[in-house]
C-alpha cells in the first residue's frame, strides 16, 4: 500500500488497495454496534473504539487517495482510466473522522487528546481543505473549525504539537487554488510531500 518503490498508479497497486479496501468494508460491517460506535460502547472500551475507528478511517483514507494523473505502464502504454472517483471515500472518511471527534467530546475530550491521533486529524483537515477550497462547501468549513478547536484543546497539553498541528492547517488554508487542484490529482503522497516541503521551506519552527 503506497510503496515507495512500485508506482502508486500501476494496475497492480490500483487492484491491490481495491482487494484491502473491500476487507476493511467487511470488517467494518462485521463489527457489533458497540465497537463501531463510541455512544454505544462501554465505558472501559470507549478509549479502545476510538483508536479502532480512527485508525480504520485512516485505512481508508490511505487505500482511497491515489493519484489520478496520468502516467505511463511499464510498457508505454497510458493507464486505464479510473472509474471510481476515490478522492470522494476520502473525502467521506475524513469527515467520519470529524463525526468521531464529535461523538467522543460528549464523553470526554481526554480520548481524543492522544499525541497518537494528531497526525489522523490533521490528515482529516488537510483533506477537508482541499474540498473546501475546491466546493466552498460551509459544512465543511464548519468540520474544519472543529479540528481547530481539537487543536486548541491539544496545545494545552501538549503546546508543540497543537502548534504544529494548527501550523500547518494554516499552511493548507493559504495554498493557491492551482496547488489545491494539483494535491488532489498527486494523492496522498503529493499532499504529504508538499505540507514537508512548504514547512521547510517556511523555516517554521514546528517542522
Amino acid at each position: 500500500m503506497h510503496s515507495l518503490h512500485d508506482s502508486p498508479n500501476s494496475p497492480d497497486e490500483k487492484q491491490e488497495s481495491d482487494r484491502l479496501d473491500a476487507y476493511l468494508v467487511k470488517f467494518r460491517l462485521s463489527l457489533p454496534q458497540s465497537a463501531a460506535s463510541v455512544l454505544s460502547a462501554s465505558r472501559q472500551d470507549r478509549e479502545l473504539v476510538v483508536w479502532l475507528n480512527m485508525l480504520m478511517y485512516l485505512m481508508t483514507i490511505l487505500l482511497n487517495y491515489r493519484p489520478t494523473k496520468s502516467t505511463t505502464q511499464d510498457n508505454g502504454d497510458p493507464p486505464p482510466m479510473e472509474k471510481t472517483d476515490h478522492f470522494a471515500h476520502v473525502v467521506i472518511a475524513a469527515r467520519n473522522i470529524v463525526q468521531l471527534i464529535r461523538d467522543t467530546s460528549l464523553i470526554s475530550v481526554d480520548l481524543l487528546v492522544n499525541p497518537n491521533f494528531g497526525s489522523v486529524i490533521y490528515l482529516a483537515g488537510s483533506i477537508l481543505i482541499t474540498e473546501w477550497r475546491s466546493t466552498k462547501d460551509m459544512n465543511l468549513k464548519d468540520d474544519i473549525d472543529m479540528i481547530y478547536l481539537l487543536f486548541d484543546r491539544y496545545q494545552e497539553q501538549f503546546p508543540r504539537l497543537g502548534m504544529k498541528y494548527k501550523g500547518s492547517l494554516d499552511i493548507d488554508l493559504q495554498r493557491p487554488l492551482e496547488v489545491v487542484s494539483k494535491l488532489r490529482e498527486e494523492g496522498f503522497r503529493g499532499l504529504w510531500d508538499s505540507t514537508i516541503l512548504s514547512c521547510t521551506r517556511l523555516g517554521l519552527p514546528w517542522c
